[in-house]
């Protein structure tokens, strides 16, 4: 019996050709660039919301005992100097860029108070109620503006042709996904928190390597779930088909995914040293923000561009297989660049 695979399926696109496609596709469409300047520039010039009366709740919270060493004492007092001035600097606005999907902003990262004009307005929230509430709206917001951005940038990288249709239902899971990330990361957070303050009492290494332990989980839950928005967007998947079929395309792709992944924060990381060197009340930083901008798009339409090319060839040949009830690991495992398993 013949197989329905002539041959050994197509090699994938490399890391380095998927970046170069991203930047080819963003630097034909420079209007995709629009999303990320206009939200930096809301969250720089634009009225900040802020929630000082939370900080100095907790600076409160750090009490020193009598008699102290002049070393903790100088310890607490940077501290307290420290959430002082992160009362003031933190912007709830800034949620909207948050992940999975939110829009990349800069300004976000840099927490800026001061403009060309002077300081910004503040909007200080003091009920707790309406914190809690701002912040589940800027996050819904930031998702639903995120995954119309990344609908456009999954549609510049699909085949041509290729329409990306049911935008609110695509919409709707990315905001559902976004929470489930939301409850999940507090629920494991604090989960090994707890156990790691637990065994910490009775070994402080054995508290260490249950910290240890927890953030290498969630270190390789991200790793490995990285695409399930590029599956909800692009191929218009469920959230838990999307979770699995980013698994699993991880898995048999784990070591192009790692470069990819490593390659791409090396390239934010770096440019980011030069984005963060303006001063936020000069216009100077307007030049920043478009670099910031342009790069974090190339990256994400890169990241389409890997992902599209792989999964088209992993899941056609996945149903093959099982349908003709073969070996499903070995064959389906997508070869790298240089050809190797």
């Amino acid at each position: 019996m013949e197989s329905p695979v002539s041959g050994p399926p197509a090699k994938p696109i490399g890391v380095l050709q998927s970046l170069v496609l991203g930047f080819e596709n963003i630097a034909s469409q420079p209007i995709l660039l629009i999303p990320p300047l206009l939200l930096d520039l809301l969250i720089w010039l634009g009225p900040r919301l802020t929630i000082p009366a939370i900080f100095e709740e907790l600076g409160s919270l750090i009490t020193m005992p009598t008699g102290s060493e002049p070393a903790l004492i100088e310890q607490v007092n940077f501290m307290r100097a420290t959430i002082q001035e992160l009362s003031h600097r933190v912007n709830l606005v800034s949620i909207v860029s948050s992940l999975p999907v939110g829009l990349p902003s800069l300004i976000s990262s840099k927490q800026t108070i001061d403009t060309p004009f002077g300081a910004g307005k503040e909007i200080e929230l003091i009920s707790p109620f309406i914190i809690v509430l701002t912040i589940l709206l800027m996050l819904v917001v930031g998702q639903a503006l995120g995954a119309q951005y990344h609908i456009w940038i999954a549609q510049q990288i699909a085949p041509a042709g290729k329409k990306i249709t049911n935008r609110w239902l695509t919409i709707r899971r990315m905001i559902f996904f976004a929470l489930l990330v939301m409850v999940l990361s507090i629920m494991v957070g604090l989960g090994f928190s707890l156990f790691a303050l637990l065994f910490a009492i009775l070994l402080p290494l054995l508290g260490f390597m249950v910290g240890f332990l927890g953030f290498s989980f969630v270190f390789w839950a991200f790793v490995y779930l990285i695409f399930t928005p590029h599956g909800i967007i692009r191929y218009r998947l469920g959230v838990i088909r999307a979770m699995t079929e980013s698994t699993t395309l991880v898995r048999l792709n784990l070591l192009p995914v790692v470069g990819f992944l490593s390659l791409a924060y090396g390239i934010a990381w770096l440019t980011n040293q030069v984005w963060f060197l303006p001063d936020e009340k000069t216009w100077f930083i307007l030049l920043a923000i478009a670099g910031h901008a342009f790069i974090s798009t190339t990256l994400l339409a890169g990241s389409y561009a890997f992902y599209q090319d792989r999964r088209d060839l992993l899941f056609p040949l996945q149903e093959v297989i099982a349908e003709t009830g073969g070996n499903g690991q070995d064959a389906m495992r997508v070869p790298d660049k240089g050809g190797k398993t």
